[in-house]
């Protein structure tokens, strides 16, 4: 079990996790881990299918907290596709 690390212990939890998964030590010691603002994510929403969505991590000051904010990426069927769940809501077409 991982122990609870607040943002100012890095280095406990970076150890723990390469103890217990060889997989991300590996991935640390390649330096493939990083810390990334924006992103492109797909979600599959249960009626929509895949959605392709940028995603951008807004922090607080001290770290500890993060909002995600995610927006349709420009030139996918995402974009017409939330518009069109914009309009419909939660409502529920099957018979």
């Amino acid at each position: 079990m991982l122990a609870a690390a607040c943002p100012a212990e890095p280095t406990t939890l970076i150890t723990e996790l390469s103890v217990l998964s060889p997989e991300f030590a590996d991935a640390w010691a390649r330096h493939d881990i990083g810390f990334r603002r924006d992103d492109r994510k797909r979600l599959i929403h249960p009626d929509l299918g895949i959605l392709e969505v940028n995603c951008l991590n807004l922090y607080s000051e001290d770290g500890r907290q993060r909002l995600l904010w995610f927006t349709p990426a420009v030139g996918t069927d995402s974009v017409a596709e939330l518009d069109l769940l914009a309009v419909l809501g939660t409502q529920n077409f099957a018979r």
